[in-house]
């Protein structure tokens, strides 16, 4: 909705972000991986669509913008959220893991 309200292109969002996804796989554990993948193909079904991009639409309509080139990777930054969110979880469950591990030790 930022991004909509403030005109500005989806890039600036959306290669930041699967940029930071595409990085996490490398220090994230493959299961907190497989999860966030798999959920951000859950959270961009037909819920979403209907849901989100319809808000993302009637809001560009209100403010004079253009709806069908505002509401361009709405349902792909739906997406991107669980990716990033989950993996940062992942890495950070990895991190303390490695820590009580050496503590124990």
């Amino acid at each position: 909705m930022v991004r909509v309200l403030g005109r500005f292109s989806i890039w600036y969002l959306l290669i930041p972000f699967y940029a930071l996804a595409l990085l996490l796989t490398f220090v994230t554990p493959k299961l907190f991986t497989s999860i966030a993948f798999d959920s951000g193909g859950v959270a961009s079904g037909p819920m979403s669509s209907t849901f989100v991009l319809s808000l993302a639409l009637g809001a560009s309509g209100a403010v004079g913008g253009n709806p069908a080139t505002d509401g361009f990777g709405v349902i792909a930054m739906v997406a991107v959220t669980p990716l990033v969110a989950i993996q940062i979880l992942g890495w950070l469950y990895a991190r303390r893991e490695k820590k009580a591990l050496k503590e124990g030790k």
